[in-house]
């Protein structure tokens, strides 16, 4: 079977040609951000949550640990070590619990559909 020719390039004589780009612009020598875009972006490290954050948060959602868990995809018994400073959580989960906290409601929606 012929296959059909395209006006558009596939996705890998595309990722080929940008990879050759690259490859030229760091052989050359010249200070890459001279020759392609570049962009530098921070991402603050997520809010660390204490014990006593954890508990409010889950407070103002009106859950129990177990509910509280099954939202935000871990144990209970994790949660639980959590709000009592056994454990810490983890930076993921921070990410996580930031969400939570900038609308307690609207997660509860999205999760409840």
């Amino acid at each position: 079977m012929n296959r059909k020719q395209t006006k558009t390039p596939r996705v890998a004589d595309r990722i080929k040609a940008a990879l050759e780009e690259v490859h030229g612009a760091l052989s050359s020598g010249q200070p890459i951000e001279t020759q392609l875009t570049t962009r530098v972006v921070k991402i603050p490290a997520p809010k660390k949550f204490s014990p006593k954050a954890v508990r409010e948060l889950r407070g103002k959602m009106r859950v129990s640990q177990g509910v509280f868990a099954e939202m935000v995809g871990v144990s209970r018994v994790l949660v639980e070590g959590w709000e009592q400073g056994i454990r810490k959580p983890h930076p993921l989960a921070c990410r996580l619990l930031e969400q939570v906290e900038r609308d307690p409601k609207h997660f509860m929606k999205r999760l409840v559909g």
